[in-house]
């Protein structure tokens, strides 16, 4: 046979082979979107507030919000109008929809009452951390080593973990971050969507202005108000 045309054959596969991996690829990918989804479903009310997923009408509320959304509508007084909801059950169930990963592209403005698709660079940024985030469940320090490994020589390991964490910081800013709880004294992460990561967070006074503040108890937390650190007294 033909070298060239043996070539040709083989580049054909190639080009197969790779079509069928992005295929497989998008289908775990969905898979993965729908567990997440059906998880959240569990447990609303932990994680949301007053959010009650057995009500009879929580699935019509949701794809109604949905669709409006996809359809354009930027306004969430609006949405929830269309919906039937009150403005905070909205907002709940939007931010429900961003954590199952239905809406993980839009940035949530509960202040402005608005909802708007991000743009491509808070886009681009956060797709830079999702997989990262929320299939592998990395610690900034993971990730930091990770980048560290691949290049070594354009910034020190705790160079690439302040980038990071930065970056996280600014997605979680934006609304673009839900599950993830970011400690800004230590520089770390905290996940608490998953069964076993969830927050144990109490209601104490900063010892430095006395305005109540809500501190995970594994970690430091600087006050919102004085920016004084936190602690809790595991032994009261």
């Amino acid at each position: 046979m033909d070298y060239g045309i043996v070539l040709i054959i083989l580049c054909i596969i190639s080009i197969l082979l790779k079509i069928l991996e992005f295929v497989i690829d998008k289908v775990n990918e969905q898979k993965e979107r729908d567990r997440i989804y059906n998880e959240m479903r569990k447990k609303p009310v932990e994680i949301y507030g007053d959010v009650d997923s057995s009500s009879d009408d929580f699935d019509a509320k949701v794809n109604s919000i949905l669709t409006c959304i996809k359809k354009g509508e930027t306004d969430i007084k609006e949405i929830a109008k269309a919906s039937h909801c009150t403005y905070p059950e909205c907002v709940m169930k939007i931010r429900y929809l961003k954590t199952a990963k239905k809406l993980e592209d839009y940035y949530l403005d509960p202040i402005n009452l608005k909802i708007f698709p991000c743009d491509k660079e808070d886009e681009a940024l956060l797709k830079k951390y999702i997989d990262r985030l929320y299939k592998k469940h990395l610690s900034v320090e993971d990730m930091a080593e990770t980048i560290y490994k691949l290049d070594p020589y354009n910034k020190t390991k705790e160079e690439y973990r302040d980038d990071i964490f930065n970056d996280l910081k600014y997605l979680s800013s934006k609304k673009l971050l839900y599950g993830i709880v970011l400690n800004e004294v230590d520089k770390t992460i905290k996940y608490y969507l998953d069964q076993n990561k969830e927050r144990d967070l109490v209601t104490v006074h900063c010892p430095n202005c006395g305005s109540l503040n809500d501190v995970d108890v594994d970690s430091k937390t600087r006050c919102k108000y004085c920016n004084t650190i936190i602690i809790v007294d595991k032994t009261e």
